[in-house]
Order: C-alpha cells, then sequence, then structure tokens
C-alpha cells in the first residue's frame, strides 16, 4: 500500500455535510441537494446528525485513505451503534459496550484505531449480495461527486431523490455501487461515536 505522505500529488477535496430532509422529502433528496452542489473531482461526506468523528485531525485521515486507496469510489467507517435489527457487523468495532456513551473512552478507541489501522481499507462492495442486513450502515458516507452522478443516472432504478424514504438509502447506495462494477471501501482506522436512538426516539420511515 502506498504511503500518502510520499504521494505527489494534489490533495483530495472533501466537503463535509449533515443532510437534512425537508417535510414530505426522502433523505435521498436530502443527500442529493448536498452532493449537486460539488465540483466533478470532489468527496461528499455525508453526516448523520448524532454521529461525532473525535480525533482532531479526522479530515487529514480521509484524504490520507483516500490517497492510499485511489481504486474505491465510496468508502464507510468504523462506529460503536447502529441497528439491532440489522446489525452491520462488519462496521461494529465492539470494543465498547452498546450503551457507552462515555465520549472520552470513544475517543481514545478512535485514537488507537487511527494509530494502528490509519488507511487500512477492507473491501465490501460485494456484502451487498448477502442481503439488507450486510449492505453498509449509513452513519457516515464518503462518496466521490462522479460516483453519487453514476449511481443516479442508471435510468432503472430511478434516481435516489425519488425515494420518500429514510431508511434504506445507505442499502441503495451500496447495491448500485456494486451493480455498476465500482468499489465500496470500509475505513478500519475511522471510528465515529454515534448515539443512535440512545433516547428511545424511532427513526422516521
Amino acid at each position: 500500500m502506498p504511503n500518502p505522505h510520499n504521494l505527489k500529488m494534489n490533495r483530495p477535496e472533501i466537503i463535509q455535510f449533515v443532510p437534512y430532509a425537508k417535510e414530505n422529502e426522502g433523505l435521498g433528496a436530502a443527500y442529493h441537494n448536498c452532493m449537486k452542489r460539488l465540483e466533478q473531482h470532489e468527496w461528499g461526506l455525508l453526516c448523520d446528525y448524532d454521529m461525532m468523528f473525535l480525533p482532531p485531525d479526522y479530515m487529514r485521515q480521509l484524504e490520507d485513505a483516500i490517497l492510499a486507496n485511489p481504486e474505491y469510489d465510496c468508502f464507510t467507517v468504523m462506529t460503536n451503534r447502529l441497528s439491532k435489527l440489522r446489525p452491520q457487523a462488519m462496521q461494529l468495532a465492539n470494543i465498547l459496550p452498546f450503551d457507552n456513551h462515555n465520549i472520552p473512552e470513544h475517543y481514545k478507541v478512535a485514537l488507537a484505531l487511527q494509530a494502528g489501522k490509519r488507511t487500512e481499507v477492507i473491501d465490501i462492495t460485494k456484502k451487498c449480495e448477502e442481503g439488507v442486513p450486510a449492505t453498509m450502515g449509513g452513519v457516515a458516507i464518503l462518496i466521490k461527486k462522479t460516483t453519487w452522478d453514476m449511481i443516479n443516472s442508471m435510468g432503472n432504478p430511478a434516481p435516489l431523490w425519488t425515494f420518500n424514504r429514510h431508511l434504506t438509502i445507505d442499502g441503495k447506495i451500496h447495491k448500485r455501487i456494486c451493480t455498476l462494477g465500482l468499489k465500496l471501501g470500509l475505513l478500519k482506522g475511522v471510528y465515529v461515536y454515534h448515539r443512535y436512538r440512545h433516547d428511545g426516539i424511532t427513526h422516521v420511515k
């Protein structure tokens, strides 16, 4: 794997968003309202409102990961908490208990994974063939603008912004990447804290 600090190329341009779905609008439309603002060479970082990157240099780490893994078109991250009904075990770090919301402890986990696996990626593209429980959880999605345009220009199925739902959009992104022969990677060294329904309130459908 190439050392990103030795690569003589421009740093990737990443724009971070917390997409907001307006009334009667699905999450796909909210994602699209963010991604359509980007130039073709840029990457969108689509984040849930209830998640948190913890290391101060996380954006630099994401840039390094893109440079070290140029064959990938989209990435997702490690986390502490996802749906119990849809267990994306590949993304769960399983280091702290599911109901642990102590931020300093999560910070230590994030730093440890960053130090040990900074730009390490595993290919999870074909996981979508195992069914919905195996598709990525969209706590944070790092995706190329060109990739976003491709997965929304397939004709059939329809563009993602036409789906008036919040749930299942991350799975649809995963499956379209697989169908088009693109690559989705899991960043093993990028860990985010995810509060995810800690208050017992379920997401809108």
